[in-house]
This record gives structure tokens, sequence and C-alpha cells, in this order.
């Protein structure tokens, strides 16, 4: 628990010192592509009874969906650049932001913690393993600040 608000600590401190950098949006849309693979490992790591099913694309996690649409958005934006601007991605960085919170809301009352409320039956113990203690702590992080960065530069166009 100390490191998930270690992590978020740091998140925020590193949003608010790079609000001056100039980052690529079409890289930040190309992390979002690490959610498919990841997405499989969960799956995975579902099957082999290290956590439950309502953090795989069975349950409520849907970074695969996430992930296939940032190809979809890399792919249209390269034709169309106002894309980045538009109210659909706007909403889809919104949308990306909420679904990844949720899945770590579901990961953290899932693990055997005295704060568990869910999945009794098959816990969340992977991320108390190497290296899938790597998500919640460095992956999620990144990829919530890939949403938030493009987001941010989308309002800004839009206000002048």
């Amino acid at each position: 628990m100390l490191i998930l608000v270690s992590v978020l600590l740091l998140s925020i401190s590193y949003y608010r010192l790079s609000k001056n950098v100039g980052l690529n949006v079409y890289y930040l849309l190309g992390i979002h592509i690490i959610r498919i693979p990841i997405e499989f490992i969960i799956f995975q790591l579902f099957k082999h009874k290290m956590l439950p099913i309502e953090m795989t694309f069975l349950g409520w996690n849907y970074d695969l969906f996430f992930g296939v649409t940032a190809i979809l958005f890399l792919v249209f934006s390269s034709l169309n650049p106002r894309i980045l601007t538009s109210a659909l991605f706007k909403v889809w960085n919104i949308l990306g932001i909420c679904s990844l919170l949720q899945v770590v809301v579901i990961g953290i009352l899932s693990s055997p913690l005295p704060l568990q409320t869910m999945a009794f039956d098959q816990p969340n113990i992977a991320v108390l393993q190497f290296p899938y203690v790597l998500l919640p702590t460095i992956i999620v992080p990144i990829v919530i600040l890939s949403h938030f960065h493009p987001l941010r530069k989308a309002i800004k166009v839009e206000k002048w």
C-alpha cells in the first residue's frame, strides 16, 4: 500500500513538472499498445490462480480495448492530426484513465490485505511477486500519464 501511495505522489509530481515539456503525442499513444500483451499476461495469471477474473478482459478490465483503439488512433491521426483534438479523443483518454483506476481499485480490494473485500476464493497475489509488482508501480502510472498529457494538450488547443 505504501508503494502505491508513493507511486501516486511521484506520478503527480512528474505530471506537474512535465507541463512545459513537449512530449510527442504519437509516442504517448504508442505506450498504450503495451496494454495488449499485458492483458494476455494478466489472463495467464488468472489461469494460474494468481488473480481474480475481475482483473482480466473476461471481467472488468478493458485494457485490451484501449490498446487496440490506441493503434487505430495512431493510424487515423497520421492521416488527420485533428483527431488528436477531437471530442472522441478526449473521451477516450478520460475513459482510459477511469478504466485503469477501476482495475487498480479491484486489484487493491482483491489483494490479501486487511482491505480485502472481494475475490476471497482467488485473491490477487500476483502483484506481491516480482516482476508483476511492476504493473501497479511502474506500468500503470506511465499509462495513466500517457492519457493525461495528450488530454491536457487537446484541451489547451481547444482554448485557443
